[in-house]
């Protein structure tokens, strides 16, 4: 239900002329009534501002939305995350954590001390950034739900610890099979239940550059929120016998190795990068009307680091 309330949001703002592909995301992914007292659950996802105490308001979505792609409209960096943004006047911290979404780094300032505290509070609990309770194999689609033999390949590219939010992990979940799972608050697939899994014995996945972690399609592990000053940068890799489906149709999916060189389609990366782009046209639109700008690669090799 929520998540249907946020899409509703998201197309107001689009028809009322917000047009910036990384705004309306950021829009869609921040669940607006987590930053607001539970009174106000029913006009969360109204373009309006509320009360938030202080004799102070969260802002109106629109307002949040513009400020964002004006802000966006200034820079130079079209299709690349912004640096460091100042905002002044956090709230609550809804526009910091939109502003998360499209920013490298963001520094807030806020006067009250009460607000400060709540919005300290708000970010900190992971409404930034922080990966819900999942199998690998339960947010993948029922054809791939029931035969594909898959293994993620988990990659940081920092230190990853408890503090910056490493993963966690259910001990020995892996001989559960698929469990339940729904939409979350913030549009994201999570286990259904998911307070139950507190109660089970977890271990955080502390990892350093250049370690791997191999993860069971069936393992429940979560992301614990990062409360540190920077970010944690990580990608995954997804494997599966070639012929199984992917479970993610929309997603690129390619063989690798073959003894056959014939299957091989990928060899380079402008083709891969040509894939990414092919996908980009199935997931992005998504089922609203209109339509987004999309980012395209434009660039060298030796750019693409900066890109991704």
């Amino acid at each position: 239900m929520v998540t249907l309330k946020i899409e509703k949001l998201v197309k107001v703002l689009s028809e009322k002329g917000i047009s910036d592909v990384r705004v309306l995301q950021a829009m869609l992914e921040i669940p607006r009534h987590e930053f607001l007292d539970g009174v106000f659950d029913a006009q969360a996802y109204e373009d309006m501002s509320l009360p938030i105490g202080h004799k102070q308001t969260i802002s109106q979505p629109f307002i949040v939305a513009r400020m964002t792609e004006l802000l966006i409209s200034e820079t130079a960096f079209v299709d690349r995350p912004l640096g460091e943004v100042l905002e002044i006047g956090a709230g609550c911290g809804y526009q910091t954590a939109v502003l998360s979404k499209i920013c490298r780094k963001v520094f807030a300032i806020e006067r009250i001390e009460q607000l400060c505290a709540v919005a300290k509070k708000n970010l900190n609990d992971g409404l930034v950034g922080r990966t819900p309770w999942h199998q690998d194999a339960g947010v993948m689609n029922k054809k791939g739900q029931k035969g594909t033999e898959l293994i993620t390949c988990w990659i940081p590219f920092t230190k990853t610890r408890i503090e910056n939010g490493c993963m966690l992990a259910v001990k020995e979940s892996h001989k559960f099979g698929l469990v339940n799972h729904d939409f979350g608050s913030k549009g994201q697939v999570e286990v259904r239940g998911k307070e139950i899994i507190d109660k089970l014995s977890t271990v955080p996945l502390e990892a350093d550059v250049g370690d791997i972690i191999l993860l069971n399609r069936y393992l429940l592990h979560c992301s614990l929120p990062n409360k540190s000053k920077n970010f944690r940068i990580s990608m995954d890799l997804r494997y599966n016998k070639a012929g199984q489906p992917s479970g993610r149709d929309p997603l690129p999916n390619f063989i690798v190795k073959s003894k056959n060189k014939n299957n091989i389609k990928v060899k380079n990366y402008k083709q891969w990068i040509a894939l990414w782009e092919k996908a980009k046209v199935k997931c992005i639109p998504r089922k609203w009307s209109y339509k987004y700008p999309l980012p395209t690669f434009k660039g060298s090799e030796r750019d693409l680091p900066n890109i991704i």
